[in-house]
């Protein structure tokens, strides 16, 4: 499979344009939990920005963040295992999607490795399978491309490059990455009305799976609430283990955090397949038929998973349909409004690779 990605115009949120947007608060979300949102400055974006899309920060020089978190993939990857300087080695997981960071605490990486946005924003410039440059002759590297001491002068004062800097651009661009204008956004304020079948989905997804007033649920909404459809909490959701990954418990040594991965955000999950912490699903039709009959039993499995029949929640063929219609208007098609001007080609070792 190949897989496509550009360096030209992707969309308002790619290198093409000089100033990015500026960041705004959507009426419906909460207030961003990281102080340095209301700090970003144009000139940091912008700096950031072209950072993100840096082929300097590997040590190869030809690939940077956004070879592994494509725009119009909604910052995500098409392959089930992520590759970088090493096409010969792929790392264990599916990188995760970016969007809507500014309401995320922390901590990050599918396990909780990283505690904030910027040291998870340097460790994969490090990682030797990824971008796997030294950060300490970053700096002096930098200096010598293009007019990178003049935008962190812009950015902050002077033209001193350092890692710390580096990532602070790159988390205000990152901040400016916002998924909040769906289908379903539009339909909570009024503006259009969902079909029969995804207010069918949207149904199930929201009622508890305890029989609440005798309704049937699937009970998504509980990992998964509005308005950001993740809760960042940590669980076990019933999958067989893969590739000796033991999840949260790699991190904290405790066996009760065993196969425990972080709830992602639902918001752009129609385009951003593979899906699950090691991209074993391809479609939105496996994921809900997992959690219909497929779960696994252990004693670290999610509670609400728990609760479950012995399988999942056996939910009909119809009901499954309708599920996958309401995510489907989670999408935000802001990332997808143009095509990559230049396209590079690039076969994909990894892309829908049998899962292992």
């Amino acid at each position: 499979m190949n897989r496509f990605f550009a360096f030209g115009l992707l969309s308002c949120l790619t290198v093409g344009a000089e100033q990015p947007p500026a960041i705004e608060q959507p009426a419906a979300f909460p207030e961003p939990v990281h102080a340095s949102y209301h700090e970003a400055t144009p000139e940091s974006i912008a700096l950031g920005k072209r950072l993100f899309h840096e082929n300097a920060l590997s040590i190869t020089n030809t690939v940077s963040c956004a070879f592994c978190h494509l725009p119009h993939e909604a910052f995500s990857d098409p392959s089930n295992q992520p590759w970088g300087v090493r096409p010969e080695q792929a790392t264990r997981r599916h990188s995760m999607p970016l969007f809507n960071l500014a309401w995320k605490a922390g901590p990050f990486r599918w396990d909780g490795d990283e505690e904030s946005l910027r040291e998870q924003i340097l460790r994969p410039i490090e990682d030797p399978l990824e971008l796997g440059e030294n950060l300490t002759a970053l700096p002096a590297k930098l200096a010598q491309v293009d007019d990178y001491p003049d935008r962190f002068a812009e950015a902050f004062g002077d033209s001193e490059i350092t890692p710390t800097r580096l990532a602070t651009a790159i988390e205000h661009y990152l901040f400016t990455i916002v998924a909040a204008d769906s289908k379903y956004d539009r339909a909570e304020r009024g503006e259009v009305e969902f079909t029969p079948q995804e207010e069918q989905g949207k149904a199930l997804f929201f009622q508890s799976t305890n029989g609440d007033e005798g309704l049937r649920g699937a009970g998504c909404a509980e990992c998964h609430p509005a308005p950001l459809f993740t809760n960042h909490q940590f669980y076990n959701n019933g999958l067989a283990p893969r590739r000796g990954d033991k999840g949260r418990e790699e991190v904290t040594g405790r066996s009760e955090d065993r196969y425990q991965f972080v709830a992602p955000s639902l918001r752009n999950i129609e385009i951003t397949s593979p899906y699950m912490h090691d991209g074993r699903f391809y479609t939105l039709a496996e994921v809900v038929r997992h959690y219909s009959d497929g779960i696994r039993r252990g004693e670290t499995l999610a509670p609400s998973l728990a609760a479950l029949p012995p399988q999942g929640g056996a939910l009909s063929d119809e009901e499954q349909a309708a599920l996958v219609a309401f995510l489907k208007t989670l999408t935000d098609f802001a990332y997808l409004k143009e095509e990559p001007e230049v396209p590079l080609v690039v076969d994909d070792p990894f892309a829908w690779s049998e899962k292992r």
